[in-house]
């Protein structure tokens, strides 16, 4: 089969791509083009259009979805397979989402729940995954041991910037009684893993007709159907939740451990214990990071809902030990205490760091029990057996 792939603008890792080709597809892309995630780009749809129309393509696929490529798919009657990497991605939700040709995989079994409720027929719910190959082809030198080897990393971002954190742009036009409620909630429930539906519960009694009409990709939020509560809860809230609690656990940890940030982000409010390096090559030394860190850290963004964001495949796929806050869909495919480690708050998080860096071997067990489990069953190969059968059953 013939497959154009298409790559994103702002794609960190060409795993799909290669995995799909190692799996027997014969794979084309655009020649170095980057489609946007504009609702409507008249200049990527041409791009596509003139390929497709000049090619004999069975089927289109990209991460995430780019609606200019669905509305072409359709006019050509070829099925495009969006695999979503972002939970509740705003640009899915438009109308190129109803079009026939779509096959949408999203990570998250309640974002995926949530989708069948709007009575699509083309969703399907698929776990993200990590390239074994190109794990097993790593080589780990001793200047990687004496540059990458750490006690505990967090690989990621800290959204305390203007162009990651929609919070920051609006905070200053919201009324001071809800910037106050907001605040005073996140103080009160952030680092606690046990109140996902309490956190939509009380994003869902804010009045949002008095926000500022935030544009995504900048395309208007009218033409994004996502309901109020988790379109600004995605963009805005989640991130400032992400800026609070992953400050906060590094800030705590460093008290206590070597603790070490990899980031290209400008950090603020961090401790001065703790060590920030910048951020690096996803393909190539983030694996010697997670298989060279004691301890990698996992802290979800909270617009996740349940499912398991891609660093926790390629933790365990780098042969890494993974310390997490809880997830629901972990407990479809892996074993706490067994595969992986997961923390409840920040004084549990401290107290399961201090007892692994101090029991390597069972440190060094979990690590391997999910390498194992991550080769066996989540790499691309099972993957690609399901969106075959995906092709398959819905063409």
């Amino acid at each position: 089969m013939k497959v154009l792939y298409l790559v994103n603008k702002g794609l960190m890792t060409s795993d799909l791509a290669t995995s799909l080709i190692l799996y027997g597809f014969d794979v084309v892309t655009l020649d170095d083009y980057e489609c946007p995630y504009d609702i409507d780009s008249p200049n990527c749809k041409q791009i596509i259009d003139d390929f497709l129309t000049n090619n004999n393509i069975d089927f289109v696929i990209s991460y995430n979805f780019i609606p200019s490529a669905a509305y072409v798919c359709e006019k050509h009657n070829i099925p495009y397979i969006s695999w979503m990497y972002d939970a509740f991605f705003p640009i899915l939700y438009t109308d190129a989402l109803r079009l026939k040709c779509n096959r949408i995989l999203v990570f998250d079994s309640r974002e995926y729940s949530f989708l069948k409720n709007l009575d699509l027929c083309n969703v399907y719910y698929l776990p993200l995954c990590t390239n074994k190959n190109r794990i097993l082809d790593l080589q780990i030198t001793t200047d990687d041991f004496i540059n990458y080897s750490n006690d505990i990393s967090f690989v990621g971002k800290l959204y305390c910037s203007e162009g990651v954190n929609g919070y920051s742009q609006i905070k200053n036009y919201l009324p001071s009684e809800i910037t106050t409620s907001v605040n005073s909630f996140i103080e009160l429930v952030a680092c606690k893993w046990n109140n996902n539906d309490d956190i939509l519960s009380f994003f869902s009694q804010i009045d949002y007709s008095i926000f500022p009409k935030i544009m995504t990709n900048n395309e208007p939020k009218e033409k994004i159907f996502l309901p109020d509560n988790l379109y600004y809860f995605s963009i805005c809230f989640s991130r400032l939740f992400a800026q609070v609690e992953r400050t906060s656990l590094l800030n705590s940890l460093s008290e206590f451990f070597n603790t070490t940030l990899y980031t290209y982000e400008q950090p603020i409010g961090l401790s001065n214990n703790i060590t920030i390096k910048p951020g690096v090559n996803y393909a190539n030394t983030l694996p010697k990071i997670y298989n060279l860190s004691k301890i990698n850290l996992n802290i979800s963004l909270r617009n996740i809902l349940s499912g398991l964001p891609l660093r926790v495949y390629d933790i365990m796929g780098a042969g890494g030990f993974l310390m997490t806050n809880p997830q629901d869909d972990f407990k479809n495919y892996f074993i706490d205490g067994v595969d992986y480690v997961s923390y409840e708050n920040k004084e549990d998080l401290i107290n399961k760091c201090s007892y692994y860096l101090n029991h390597e071997n069972e440190r060094i067990e979990i690590a391997l029990h999910g390498y194992e489990k991550i080769c066996k069953y989540h790499a691309y190969e099972n993957r690609l057996d399901e969106i075959v059968k995906i092709i398959k059953t819905s063409s």
